[in-house]
């Protein structure tokens, strides 16, 4: 399936998956499945820009894991038309 990227016009979400009440959750707790499903109904709803909040407290705690879960939230998103927009903070 080839998903149209088209970012002419930002429809854009801050994303905290479900099952976390806040970004340190999100990235201490990550589960990629459930992050996968819940960009696909984002796409599906016509939302095509996330922005999601890099703990760097997470990232002093494990580097290699936090980095990696990253990269797979980017790539996820941007198979699904997603575009993301990082945001660095030390919480």
């Amino acid at each position: 399936m080839k998903v149209q990227k088209d970012y002419s016009w930002l429809k854009g979400f801050n994303y905290v998956p479900s099952y976390a009440q806040n970004s340190l959750e999100f990235w201490n707790k990550y589960d990629g499945e459930q992050i996968e499903k819940e960009l696909e109904y984002a796409r599906r709803l016509g939302l095509n820009c996330a922005r999601v909040f890099l703990a760097y407290v997470v990232y002093k705690k494990d580097p290699e894991a936090f980095c990696r879960n990253v990269l797979h939230f980017v790539r996820s998103a941007w198979e699904k038309g997603i575009c993301t927009l990082p945001v660095v903070w030390d919480s």
